[in-house]
């Protein structure tokens, strides 16, 4: 039997910070080639090794997975957020579990859908700074086809032009179809909230 649900991205995952040139590209294979190409002075360059894209979800407890594939085009001024853009894709193919079975049926019709639907999208260019001094990503994530709107919150530490950017968001699996079947449908196995989270680590 099945175990967990999982889902992806997001957004983004957002700041998966990097250019079409970026390392991010190199873990990322082709993905990058969708991207548009973002110039200017704070456009960010990823660094694939150290970033990391997850999600957390509830099958009788907490389970995790994360994806080995993704890029991502950044531009952000953290004094002009409002200038900024984000466009993140992430490989579905590429998630791994702690669970054997679970990283095996996630790509199956019921839950990713992959041979229909490799790739999860998110893309942003209304982001803003809060008065608490996080940032706050509204745009939209299209997973299985549906695209809804989806909000990344982050907090960004600059050094230079080094940048290192937590973000997190919440999906409702249901709003995207994953996890569907008569056993999947409502949250007796597996609970509605999956929580994605980035972290990633850039330079310009």
């Amino acid at each position: 039997m099945f175990k967990p649900f999982a889902f992806t991205l997001a957004a983004a995952v957002l700041l998966t910070g990097c250019s079409a040139q970026s390392g991010a590209e190199t873990q990322g294979g082709g993905l990058a080639d969708s991207l548009p190409s973002l110039t200017g002075d704070y456009v960010w360059t990823v660094n694939a090794q150290k970033s990391t894209v997850k999600f957390e979800a509830d099958y009788n407890g907490a389970f995790s997975a994360d994806f080995s594939r993704f890029a991502a085009a950044i531009k952000l001024n953290p004094d002009a957020p409002e200038t900024g853009e984000i466009h993140a894709v992430v490989d579905l193919s590429s998630v791994r579990a702690d669970d054997k079975d679970v990283t095996n049926n996630l790509p199956t019709p019921a839950w990713f859908d992959i041979k229909m639907h490799p790739v999860a999208t998110f893309k942003s260019d209304q982001i803003s700074k809060t008065d608490a001094g996080r940032f706050i990503a509204d745009g939209t994530l299209t997973l299985k086809g549906i695209s809804k709107p989806a909000a990344l919150t982050f907090d960004l530490k600059t050094d230079g032009n080094a940048a290192t950017a937590d973000g997190n968001f919440t999906v409702n699996r249901m709003d995207y179809q994953v996890g569907t079947g008569s056993d999947f449908k409502d949250e007796s196995w597996v609970k509605f909230p999956v929580k994605v989270s980035v972290r990633i680590e850039a330079s310009r």
